[in-house]
């Protein structure tokens, strides 16, 4: 279960804080998915096709509170838990999952040389391909992020 949380990837608009808490609670027998997560204004979830968990118990009842933090690069768990303790926001129940935000698919570049018509001089033409591995994030704001 918790390496399919690990594999989530959200987009948080930049007018949301640095870090939201979003309590989920699942009930009934079936098999729930990343789309079933109910979330506030600014934050996407970019793949909601993800199988999370199953539930086969009826009379069960999973009650989750997700952290979703802006940041950018890596953070490892051991990296995490020391913040959290710093910050004495320390809870027994909570697993914390690093993760890693790969939006990037595939990226090629490539340099040609281009001759300008009327001086003859010659310049370098930068040729980017890029193709994001989700929906709702386009190469344009890959590379105005980068």
């Amino acid at each position: 279960m918790m390496l399919n949380f690990k594999t989530l990837r959200f987009k948080v608009d930049e007018k949301v804080d640095n870090i939201q808490r979003i309590s989920q609670r699942f009930s009934g027998i079936g098999i729930y998915a990343s789309s079933n997560i109910k979330l506030p204004a600014g934050i996407e979830l970019l793949n909601d096709d993800v199988e999370l968990f199953e539930i086969t118990d009826p009379s069960l009842e999973l009650n989750i509170d997700i952290r979703i933090e802006k940041g950018y690069g890596y953070y490892s768990v051991d990296y995490l838990r020391s913040r959290d303790r710093k910050d004495e926001d320390v809870d027994a129940n909570m697993l914390l999952i690093d993760n890693e935000f790969k939006v990037i698919d595939y990226a090629k570049y490539d340099v040609q040389e281009v001759i300008e018509d009327f001086t003859g001089a010659t310049k370098d033409l930068l040729v980017l391909e890029i193709r994001s591995r989700f929906k709702g994030v386009s190469p344009k704001e890959i590379v105005m992020f980068a």
